[in-house]
């Protein structure tokens, strides 16, 4: 039907009367004339100018709900029109079918009464399915991106780019299930400097490659370019553990590893040719103890050496100082213990790094098994070791020899050992970093900036390290889980630290993670570009689709 057609047909029909009326037919058709149909304010209007059954036609069934011809539900006009060729080209071919089109300005106009609220139940009305957000850009793409982008981290089990290090903030160790007590050692081990550098100048006696992917030394320097030079937050320590034959579904006691440990490094570094490697252990951790007996009577005394890694430290005593003197002092051996020499007293040297092993762990006789001690223990930030070297009563502080020491010692590491029991648990470390002066929280995969061993705020934190000062004014802190403190002698570092890089075949393997992560990253970038691309061509679409729909059209019926 032509435009001027239709122009002809609207003329017939009053301007303000809706719907407009059909042409009688016989009172024994089946439709319902509608010239006798006024403008319906009711879905059952209809039904009072109705006589026969037999007259209801499927204009009045419409009618009852509104809609058709004889309903009460005016059509809406399209909101999202829009004016572009596309719609235009669409507005033809309507007027070419024989489509009858009530336009916007004929009769009333819906955008008065048009809301989401009038139109809940109007069939006519399209204006409320959702397209006021594919017209807002911002809103689409930004929870689009979010849909899209957990789509494709879960394809790619994470987001690779939380992987990539940021502002050298140090790396963290993944947990193989029961390694965390190896995790917070390597974590200390790696923050000293001049260690680290000699793990780095170790050649590992390997025959082949094979026998090199089995040596603890070459993996132990392939954890540390990661952890000081690697790209990635978290390193996965598997092949050093395979190395050192651990289980990971059994923890070790830490302890007891860290001296294991040490003892076999020791032995691979006194096959080096350089001589400083050779004595590397000896020089960084192994002090002496001289235990001797001596008599009262006839001053007759004998003396033995031993050699130590680490001072264990009883919890019969609060503070690191006191345990310590009691662990060094003088025994008067009498009773059971008598000997014809009496008198036992101790003289101890100290290397550039200490360790203070806490017995946490004791042997409770009335269950008849381990159980952990949750006594507190106070240990200083500063030490002066000075005082029980060379003295007769250990632990005597002398102020002409305090201000001259050269046996200060700084608190540099303190692993704890959080649960309740003896037989599990989780071990963490806070680790000096010399490197930028920051304490760090080192918790197998989780790395976190610390204060110098926080204080706790609250019962649920107990277990954190509480800092006091004392009444020396040296700062002390207090905890109930550590379980291992060290300390290393003052400018130490300054002194003996020389830098160095890891060989060429440690570097080639932290590369090959490297690139490995970074085309990960690059992958994951790729494919969610494509998914965003893809969605905002499909919001595109589902535009044009809505902007030309032409609800204020009716066909003929």
């Amino acid at each position: 039907m032509s435009r001027r057609a239709t122009t002809s047909k609207r003329k017939q029909v009053e301007s303000d009367e809706w719907p407009p009326k059909r042409p009688k037919k016989s009172e024994k058709g089946v439709q319902l004339t509608l010239m006798n149909a006024t403008k319906s304010t009711s879905p059952m209007d209809w039904a009072n100018t109705v006589s026969n059954i037999d007259d209801i036609a499927p204009e009045h069934v419409l009618a009852s709900y509104g809609i058709g011809l004889l309903g009460n539900k005016r059509p809406c006009p399209n909101k999202f029109k829009s004016s572009s060729p596309d719609r235009l080209e669409s507005v033809r071919r309507e007027d070419e079918m024989d489509i009858i089109e009530l336009s916007d300005d004929e009769g009333p106009s819906c955008d008065v009464t048009c809301s989401k609220s009038r139109c809940k139940s109007n069939p006519y009305c399209l204006n409320y399915l959702g397209q006021e957000m594919w017209e807002n850009p911002a809103y689409m793409i930004d929870k689009g991106k979010k849909a899209i982008q957990s789509s494709i981290v879960a394809q790619f089990e994470g987001d690779p780019h939380l992987r990539l290090r940021k502002d050298g903030k140090p790396v963290g160790l993944r947990n193989l299930g029961a390694t965390c007590y190896a995790n917070a050692f390597l974590q200390v081990w790696n923050q000293h400097r001049a260690f680290r550098s000699g793990v780095f100048q170790c050649i590992p006696s390997a025959e082949s490659d094979e026998s090199l992917e089995k040596s603890p030394i070459f993996q132990l320097q392939v954890t540390f370019a990661a952890l000081c030079y690697g790209k990635a937050t978290v390193f996965d320590p598997r092949p050093l553990v395979d190395s050192l034959r651990l289980s990971n579904t059994e923890q070790q006691d830490a302890q007891e590893f860290s001296k294991l440990f040490l003892s076999h490094l020791d032995t691979e570094f006194k096959k080096q040719e350089a001589p400083f490697l050779r004595t590397l252990i000896t020089n960084q951790f192994e002090g002496t103890s001289v235990y001797g007996t001596r008599c009262h009577t006839c001053g007759y005394k004998s003396e033995h050496e031993t050699k130590f890694t680490e001072l264990e430290i009883s919890l019969t005593k609060s503070r690191l100082e006191d345990a310590l003197a009691e662990s060094l002092q003088a025994e008067v051996l009498s009773g059971d213990n008598k000997w014809v020499h009496r008198l036992i007293p101790g003289n101890t040297t100290f290397r550039l790094v200490l360790h203070f092993s806490v017995q946490r762990f004791i042997f409770d006789f009335e269950s008849m098994s381990r159980k952990k001690s949750k006594s507190n223990v106070q240990f200083p930030a500063t030490i002066d070791m000075g005082r029980w070297i060379g003295r007769e009563t250990p632990g005597t502080v002398d102020s002409n020899d305090a201000e001259n020491s050269t046996e200060i010692y700084d608190l540099r590491g303190v692993l704890l050992h959080k649960g309740a029991s003896a037989y599990h648990g989780h071990y963490e470390a806070q680790v000096y970093s010399s490197d930028d002066q920051k304490w760090y929280q080192f918790n197998d995969e989780t790395v976190t900036e610390t204060d110098l061993l926080p204080k706790a705020s609250s019962k649920k934190q107990a277990s954190s390290t509480v800092p006091d000062d004392t009444d020396d004014g040296v700062r002390s802190f207090n905890s109930k889980d550590c379980y291992c403190l060290i300390y290393a002698r003052r400018n130490s570092e300054k002194d003996n630290f020389q830098p160095e890089m890891p060989s060429s075949s440690v570097q080639a393997r932290i590369d090959v993670l490297d690139l490995e992560l970074e085309r990960r990253c690059q992958d994951y970038d790729e494919a969610l570009g494509r998914q965003l691309d893809e969605f905002e061509a499909s919001r595109h679409e589902k535009q044009e689709i809505y902007r030309i729909w032409q609800l204020s059209t009716l066909k003929v019926i």
